[in-house]
């Protein structure tokens, strides 16, 4: 019960995990690196003022981001001092981690599904804003873990969606690999 609670200190309030690289901000309240700056990313395309996603304390026009040493340190002699066997289950439990929201800035809400076309992944209040622009109507949609991460289904020449088969590779290839192929081709209809 102990491990428990103090996991649950060491835990990033964006996340939800065990600190990873943590980083501090002016009011004092402690991010993963990363997640702070997703949560920051967020306000600052929405022309809002930086402000801790915790207390809500305006932060000047220019973050600095002060890593965390002792949290560092803490975290590490926590995972330190853990059995074996926690540590195991620890590792299979993170396979099956929830999928936070790209958009929650207070309290990450677990994602539902994942836009492939905006490549985010969405809570249900999210994923509800997102389908009700008409603009997003034809966007891909699909099941958090369906089919592993969306750069599995994005093309590594071209970094866009596979949403075309080409019956000649037999394989899914991007809008661009279809043009590049047909270019090649004297007859355009062998996709």
């Amino acid at each position: 019960m102990e491990d428990f609670s103090r996991r649950d200190e060491l835990s990033c309030p964006i996340c939800l995990c065990l600190y990873r690289n943590p980083v501090s901000l002016s009011c004092g309240h402690s991010f993963c690196k990363q997640c702070i700056q997703k949560a920051l990313g967020a306000q600052q395309q929405s022309k809002a003022p930086y402000s801790c996603p915790m207390c809500k304390l305006q932060l000047g026009p220019i973050l600095e981001l002060q890593k965390n040493f002792q949290l560092c340190s803490i975290v590490e002699a926590f995972l330190a001092t853990t059995s074996k066997e926690e540590r195991s289950e620890g590792s299979a439990e993170r396979k099956r981690e929830v999928v936070p929201c790209d958009f929650c800035l207070e309290r990450s809400q677990p994602a539902v599904k994942i836009c492939l076309m905006c490549d985010a992944s969405l809570c249900q209040a999210h994923l509800d804003k997102h389908n009700a622009k008409a603009s997003q109507q034809d966007h891909v949609l699909v099941e958090v873990g369906a089919g592993g991460g969306a750069v599995e289904r994005r093309c590594l020449e071209h970094g866009r969606l596979l949403e075309c088969y080409c019956q000649d590779e037999g394989q899914y290839i991007c809008v661009l690999c279809s043009i590049v192929g047909l270019q090649g081709q004297e007859t355009p209809g062998s996709l």
